[in-house]
């Protein structure tokens, strides 16, 4: 009799414990057929461009646009993996590509997990994609190509290349774009954000709200994602902040929004203190939002990211200083 009792307790207990891990997960597990929709190719901002593939170093499949300098411009000044945030794909990144091919960096557009044309049925708050841009580190050294790797990243992306850039010494400097400094705090920010939205989903602003609930957090999110992905995340290790402090010398800068209201541009500024490199930079873009601090200000924005190049990053494979990297660009935000 007493069995029957817990189990009657148990039964709506468990089935209310489901229904809210479910719902919190769900955004970042399974296929969102919205992550994969590219807006925009390579024709559109006049790039030569090959589809790759290669895998993520725990092998999750990755497809990428490799995107190089063209032929009667020289030897490349080195290669920046473009790694775009948790509501992107590679072709959010084009802009941004575009102005570096000009420039003289061949660039390599990574569709991270579960987004584009990647593999993979989850996402992280960016840490896990950091085997995503490592992957890409690996194929560009495959390539033969031997100048220097730069990591540009954007939102969650940016959390990625920032925790890459600590595994991997091939990687000569790093461009965080919106990068948040944890799970936590940019959660508490978007359930902010959804619950003044009036188009959001009445599931839509449950799930952000439970996910952003630190008690829940470790009683229902993180055991139900574990559960669904069999892989256990540790928002601990997800923080930027062991990533910045490992930096060290890595040449890094950091930009933010003026204007962002998912992470605010004091975000970056902490950041910037953070960092112990000789060779870090701010530039905090007035007026713009977390999605677009480079077409607010294109010439601003390219301007911040060549000099920072320049500064930062060394010879390349054929001997050519960075410095005289600094070709003529079309400014051409989508």
């Amino acid at each position: 009799m007493r069995k029957r009792h817990a189990l009657i307790i148990l039964a709506p207990i468990g089935l209310v414990w489901i229904t809210l891990g479910w719902l919190a997960t769900n955004p970042v597990i399974g296929n969102h057929p919205e992550l994969r929709v590219m807006v925009g190719t390579p024709d559109d901002y006049d790039l030569l461009a090959q589809r790759v593939a290669f895998a993520a170093t725990d092998g999750v499949p990755l497809i990428a646009w490799w995107l190089p300098v063209r032929p009667e411009a020289g030897p490349a000044c080195g290669t920046v993996i473009l790694a775009h945030g948790g509501a992107g794909n590679r072709s959010h990144m084009l802009s941004r590509a575009a102005f570096l091919v000009r420039s003289g960096y061949n660039a390599l557009a990574v569709d991270l997990r579960m987004h584009g044309e990647s593999g993979g049925y989850w996402m992280s708050p960016g840490y896990e994609e950091a085997r995503d841009v490592l992957g890409g580190v690996a194929y560009v050294r495959q390539r033969g190509e031997r100048g220097p790797i730069i990591l540009l990243g954007h939102s969650s992306g940016a959390v990625a290349a920032l925790h890459a850039a600590t595994g991997s010494s091939e990687v000569a400097a790093v461009i965080a774009d919106g990068a948040f400094i944890s799970y936590d705090s940019v959660m508490s920010q978007v359930a902010r954000l959804v619950a003044d939205d009036p188009h959001a989903s009445t599931w839509m602003r449950i799930g952000v709200r439970l996910a952003a609930s630190r008690a829940l957090q470790a009683a229902v999110v993180l055991p139900m994602y574990a559960l669904r992905t069999g892989h256990r995340l540790n928002l601990q290790d997800a923080s930027v902040r062991s990533a910045i402090a490992a930096l060290k010398s890595r040449p890094v800068l950091f930009i933010g929004g003026g204007r962002d209201s998912i992470v605010p541009a004091e975000t970056a500024r902490r950041m910037y203190d953070a960092a112990s490199s000789p060779t870090k930079e701010l530039l905090i873009v007035p007026g713009a939002g977390h999605n677009d601090t480079y077409r607010v200000n294109p010439h601003l924005y390219e301007s911040a990211v060549l000099d920072f190049l320049r500064q930062a990053v060394p010879l390349d494979a054929s001997g050519r200083s960075s410095r005289t990297c600094s070709r003529g660009t079309m400014s051409r935000a989508p």
